[in-house]
């Protein structure tokens, strides 16, 4: 899927690991949406990720608007 997340992950100074300990996913599974893998996404993790970071998820990923 589609998304900014690298993008604002470093914006925010985060690093992968970091995002994972925050969102309680792994790391490769941020690595594994960062590089838009075709993997499916639960709509859980979408929020974990768009709370942890407090951005919307329309604003990480796009096709959420």
């Amino acid at each position: 899927m589609k998304n900014n997340l690298r993008q604002i992950r470093i914006q925010k100074g985060i690093t992968q690991q970091e995002l994972a300990d925050l969102t309680e996913l792994s790391r490769t599974k941020i690595s594994e949406i960062e590089t838009e893998k075709d993997i499916p996404l639960k709509s859980n993790t979408i929020l974990a990720i768009s709370k942890a970071l407090n951005i919307p998820v329309s604003k990480i990923f796009p096709a959420f608007k």
